[in-house]
């Protein structure tokens, strides 16, 4: 009898998207006309594998493991064997989605757990530091990524909320099939903003002529007392650091020889200015007033002569005289 005429199947794997694109660890099974297996082919490294020889006939391939990262090809091909041929087969791939997963940032006050941050953005980096998304947190201090592919990134504040410190740490976040990984962070809060001021006392004849010993009183908006002030040798004082805000300055002691101010002097602390400077002119408590330019002893003469008067008038109305 003379042997079967016999030929083979080739096989070519290739991503479904790109013909170009070979794929490795495709595994078939061959089954004959009656479905039992009489061959296995499993793809290389450039995604081919060629079949022993089989007698000429159909055949039907059955894939029973996909290339790893692709979809299991559920349609069963068949191919017909030819004498002395080598049939080539080029069977495509569909990729499997990438698994997926979310990261959930929960922003809150190192001081206070409770009290969640709004306002926080931060970039999600890949290994390759490319930014790969965005998160800025809501109200109730949270925000959920969009899905990103299982792996390892980086989380980077590049905007903190409003009065708090800029978090300088990366943070490493790693990413799991399927779920919603949570990172809560911590921030710290921004010290108060202060600013002060620097009063200089001076003789309002003579700005030359610095005045020690004024006894400033610091008023808050309230009326409360925050702190005293005096004037040193050079006529300064420098208040200490005060809350932005406005404040009321009362002059409560004068230097020696010098009127006490009569009206007090409102000031506004603000972040643009880090210290105020103010001027206060303080005029000399001249109670013997000179005899040039001014009425000197005269005026009391004139109070004692109408005295006098006033006296013989209401004697004389009472004829006491």
């Amino acid at each position: 009898k003379l042997p079967d005429p016999m030929g083979k199947m080739k096989l070519v794997k290739v991503d479904i998207s790109d013909k170009n694109k070979k794929l490795a660890g495709a595994k078939f099974h061959i089954e004959d006309p009656k479905g039992k297996i009489v061959g296995e082919l499993v793809t290389n490294e450039e995604g081919e594998a060629i079949s022993k020889d089989l007698p000429k006939g159909n055949y039907t391939l059955v894939e029973v493991e996909a290339p790893k990262g692709y979809e299991l090809l559920k349609e069963k091909i068949t191919v017909k064997i030819e004498k002395d041929a080598v049939v080539e087969i080029k069977i495509g791939n569909k990729k499997l989605p990438d698994p997926m997963g979310k990261m959930k940032l929960v922003k809150v006050d190192i001081s206070d757990k409770n009290k969640k941050l709004a306002g926080a953005k931060f970039h999600i980096e890949d290994l390759k530091e490319k930014v790969v998304g965005e998160l800025i947190t809501d109200e109730k201090g949270e925000m959920i990524s969009k899905d990103l592919p299982i792996g390892n990134y980086t989380l980077v504040e590049v905007e903190a909320p409003k009065g708090y410190e800029l978090l300088k740490e990366k943070i490493t976040v790693k990413i799991e099939k399927d779920t919603v990984v949570e990172i809560k962070i911590e921030n710290k809060k921004l010290p108060d903003p202060t600013g002060q001021f620097e009063i200089e006392k001076v003789d309002d004849k003579d700005s030359e002529l610095k005045l020690k010993g004024a006894v400033f009183q610091v008023l808050d908006k309230e009326g409360k007392e925050v702190s005293r002030l005096i004037t040193d040798e050079k006529g300064k004082v420098i208040s200490n650091q005060l809350a932005i805000g406005k404040y009321t300055i009362k002059e409560i002691k004068a230097p020696n020889g010098y009127m006490l101010l009569r009206d007090p002097i409102e000031i506004e602390i603000t972040e643009a200015v880090k210290t105020q400077k103010i001027t206060v002119k303080n005029a000399k408590n001249n109670w013997v007033i000179p005899n040039t330019g001014g009425s000197g002893t005269t005026i009391f003469y004139v109070i004692g002569i109408m005295l006098m008067f006033a006296v013989l008038y209401f004697c004389k109305k009472n004829r006491i005289l």
